[in-house]
């Protein structure tokens, strides 16, 4: 009897957990981003655009009313990350290993239940930690392959969207141009 009712109960459990969300590798979204850090908050606004079939993402931000800029932009098809932080044009360069998906990470991840944002919007929150990474997202019940909100934790920064705009398109070609600042060096 007793391994019964725990049957029941893992079952009404796992009939709880909402199906994992699939949201695909290649996009264009713009979001509402918030970077906490060191020296404390700033927010603004994003855009992410992702392109699996090449492998290179960007991730580009005008934050605290345009004082501050974050650009990254990932070629994993040069095997280079490019930077450019603040007003600088001074561009960082770094070296690159495999590509990941943006949200590969989800295939490892826990259901953490249903919470509401501070603007009341209620989501279904999944968590995952890779090496010193951290991940979260937030997707409406109604529309689970949507990223809502979204935290990534690396070291003592985390940086934070909240999708005004999601869209499983191939973003524009160009968005992935090494930007003038970083080629000049070369």
């Amino acid at each position: 009897m007793r391994c019964l009712v725990l049957f029941a109960l893992a079952t009404m459990a796992l009939a709880q957990q909402p199906a994992r969300p699939k949201i695909g590798s290649t996009f264009e979204a713009m979001a509402m981003v918030r970077i906490h850090g060191r020296e404390g908050d700033v927010n603004g606004t994003g855009r992410w655009y992702s392109d699996a079939t090449h492998m290179r993402e960007l991730e580009t931000s005008e934050l605290d009313k345009g004082k501050f800029r974050s650009y990254r932009l990932a070629r994993f098809d040069l095997k280079k990350e490019y930077l450019i932080m603040g007003n600088s044009t001074d561009c960082e360069e770094h070296p690159l290993g495999e590509f990941h998906a943006p949200f590969g990470w989800l295939e490892d991840a826990h259901y953490e239940g249903e919470h509401s944002t501070p603007a009341g919007v209620k989501v279904q929150v999944w968590a995952a930690r890779h090496d010193e990474f951290s991940f979260i997202l937030g997707v409406k019940p109604e529309t689970p392959d949507v990223p809502y909100v979204f935290e990534r934790e690396e070291g003592k920064t985390v940086i934070g969207y909240e999708f005004t705009s999601f869209k499983a398109v191939d973003p524009p070609a160009t968005s992935f141009n090494v930007p003038p600042e970083c080629t000049k060096r070369q």
